[in-house]
């Protein structure tokens, strides 16, 4: 099922999705300044999870509750009723960052696996924002961490000049995932990178370089989780499927 609302597409689409496990206010609060920036329009996505709802459609089933690690019974009906709140808390969230920031924008929802790969396949969008599966990021650093799949590619190195443009001036540590390999070390190199030049003229940014074989652990390792994962939209199905399952942040998906 899908509705729409408000403005007609104008510009650059900037696609950000919520779903019932996820959808933080600040993730919309990003998406609508990227908007903005890129002088484009703003879709919220609400996702109905099949896979929760079968879960919820089990006999028995139960919810542990955050608050004391109570239980109560988990049912169709009881996650029908919870996502239509949270759809319309999503929706009013949109329609005020937009307001705010005068920029156009539409809502649909739908109902699929969260995890589908058809989600970032089919949905047309310049940069698709997907919330973290938790709802929970690394806020409270200091240290603002971008972990960059592929950062060779135009698209991802335009979507992160905007997401330091749209966030607040902070130090940032961006590191790099590449199979280059340094000359003669075997380490990663970055000399193929522009980001060097933006070092440079930014005495707030720092980059560094991993191995793309590391990617998992960067996402799922505490201390080391990033705030953001940026990739672009053809990026091996595998490495996808690895920031949706252990990225605990929002994913920018760039065409």
């Amino acid at each position: 099922m899908t509705k729409m609302a408000e403005a007609p597409h104008n510009g650059p689409l900037i696609v950000v999705t919520r779903d019932a496990l996820a959808g933080p206010v600040h993730v919309v609060q990003l998406a609508a300044m990227l908007a903005q920036l890129r002088r484009g329009s703003l879709h919220g996505l609400f996702i109905e999870d099949e896979d929760l709802l079968t879960v919820a459609g089990l006999p028995f089933s139960q919810e542990v509750l955050h608050a004391g690690g109570r239980t109560r019974d988990f049912s169709n009906q009881h996650l029908e009723r919870s996502m239509a709140r949270m759809a319309a808390e999503f929706r009013h969230s949109l329609a005020q960052q937009a307001e705010t920031l005068s920029i156009s924008w539409t809502f649909s929802s739908t109902r699929r696996s969260r995890a589908a790969m058809t989600l970032v396949q089919n949905t047309p969008a310049d940069l698709l924002i997907i919330s973290p599966a938790t709802g929970q990021t690394n806020r409270e650093n200091r240290i603002r961490r971008i972990l960059l799949l592929e950062p060779q590619q135009p698209a991802v190195q335009k979507a992160l000049l905007n997401v330091l443009e749209a966030g607040p001036p902070c130090p940032t540590e961006i590191t790099a995932l590449t199979d280059y390999p340094q000359r003669g070390s075997g380490e990663p190199q970055v000399e193929h990178l522009p980001l060097q030049q933006l070092q440079q003229t930014n005495s707030g940014l720092s980059l560094q370089t991993a191995a793309a074989a590391d990617l998992e652990r960067l996402l799922a390792t505490p201390g080391q989780r990033p705030d953001l994962v940026l990739l672009p939209r053809d990026s091996d199905t595998a490495e996808i499927a690895a920031c949706l399952r252990f990225a605990r942040c929002p994913v920018i998906v760039a065409s």
